[in-house]
């Protein structure tokens, strides 16, 4: 999307925020705020500046457990993944 000119923000903007709002999803997804079901990716550069940072995966919180790169690239091992 992004090398068909569409800026990141609006990029991120259509997997998150409108994909909650697409699936009806507004009450509890799409945003980080109390009460809602946030699951959490840190990067390693500004995935604003462009979405091929998103590949660029520090950390992931997922159900409140945080999950560090090491933990990462042992699960993807496990599974026999990339």
């Amino acid at each position: 999307m992004e090398k068909a000119g569409i800026p990141p923000l609006h990029v991120l903007q259509m997997t998150t925020l409108k994909g909650a709002g697409f699936l009806d999803r507004m009450n509890d997804r799409g945003t980080v705020d109390t009460g809602r079901n946030a699951d959490l990716v840190h990067l390693d550069a500004n995935p604003i500046e462009s979405v091929q940072n998103l590949h660029g995966i520090n950390a992931v919180i997922r159900a409140g457990a945080y999950h560090d790169n090491q933990k990462l690239s042992s699960m993807k091992e496990r599974l026999g993944t990339k």
